[in-house]
């Protein structure tokens, strides 16, 4: 049996040079590791956190409406809202056409509470863009909408008196052309109505709502002409 090799473990001092070494270098590997681990541990829980939050707000809430509660939205917002995000909200609105003019939403709860802007929202687990927009239509309008071409993605950032980012969002928006015109005046977030461009209230829109209505201004005509005109 060839032993020399085996050799420089009868001899302390290269024994302790070479078990050091091993320590720093299973220390150096174990740390990195759990650096590795503990950040991808934050983006997990990050990213669960508001989804997490607001599942288990919609079972409890919808729990107690059955069983003959009601929950203030006051309530409901303290802990399923929107505020102070990890995470960019992406979502979905309408530039919704009809003979009629264009769909406005005029919300009271924040963010854009008193204004009016596009009908949209959040997509659903499970759901396609187009697939949230017609719902969140249906929703808030009461009608039913074909979803066209996609149009402009932009960031709505809204923050607090500190600086800190109160609202981001990241809406998606698209085309669509409404399938009838008899909205509800009123949905339960605020009301409903249809606008001209050449009578927009903008002094009570979001200025890229006004700019971005008049960018789409060729698109609109395009949309009523082919599908409207007769």
């Amino acid at each position: 049996m060839n032993t020399h090799k085996w050799e420089w473990m009868k001899n302390p001092w290269k024994l302790g040079k070479y078990l050091f070494v091993f320590e720093i270098i299973s220390k150096f590997i174990v740390m990195r590791v759990i650096k590795t681990c503990e950040f991808q541990l934050k983006l997990v829980v990050a990213k669960l956190e508001s989804q997490i939050l607001s599942n288990v707000m919609g079972v409890a809430n919808t729990f107690l409406f059955l069983k003959g509660f009601h929950v203030s939205n006051e309530a409901v917002n303290c802990v399923n809202d929107r505020r102070y995000p990890n995470f960019p909200i992406p979502g979905v609105a309408g530039i919704v056409v009809s003979r009629s003019g264009i769909l406005l939403l005029r919300r009271d709860k924040n963010p854009g509470k008193g204004l009016w802007t596009f009908p949209g929202g959040g997509v659903e687990v499970g759901e396609t863009q187009k697939e949230a927009l017609r719902r969140e239509i249906k929703e808030e309008a009461g009608i039913d909408a074909e979803i066209l071409d996609f149009f402009t993605t932009f960031d709505i950032i809204i923050e607090d008196g500190s600086g800190k980012v109160l609202y981001h969002f990241l809406l998606n928006h698209y085309f669509a052309r409404a399938l009838s015109e008899e909205v509800r005046p009123e949905f339960p977030d605020g009301e409903v109505n249809w606008f001209h461009l050449d009578s927009l209230p903008e002094d009570e829109m979001p200025s890229k709502v006004v700019g971005l209505l008049y960018e789409a201004e060729v698109q609109i005509s395009q949309i009523i002409h082919e599908y409207f005109a007769q």
